[in-house]
C-alpha cells in the first residue's frame, strides 16, 4: 500500500503575505501608565489587541511624515 505523498496534500492555514507585508521586525518601548492606560482604552473601544494598535498609530505617524499636509496660505 502507497501512502499519500504529503507535500501534494493541500496546504491548511492561513496563506503567505508578500514580502514586503510580512512583519519581521521587532521594537520595543516603554510607556507611562497613563500612556499604557489610554492605549488600552482605544485597544478595548476598536476591538483591537494592544499591539494592533500601536502598529496602526506607528504607520499612521509615518504616513503624515512621507505625505505632510500642505499648509493653506
Amino acid at each position: 500500500m502507497k501512502l499519500p505523498d504529503p507535500l501534494a496534500s493541500p496546504k491548511r492555514g492561513r496563506p503567505q503575505l508578500p514580502k514586503a507585508e510580512v512583519r519581521s521586525e521587532r521594537i520595543v518601548t516603554l510607556l507611562t501608565p497613563s500612556q499604557r492606560h489610554r492605549l488600552t482604552r482605544l485597544a478595548e473601544s476598536t476591538g483591537q489587541t494592544l499591539s494592533s494598535v500601536a502598529h496602526d498609530l506607528i504607520a499612521q505617524g509615518l504616513e503624515r511624515e512621507e505625505n505632510p499636509r500642505k499648509k493653506d496660505i
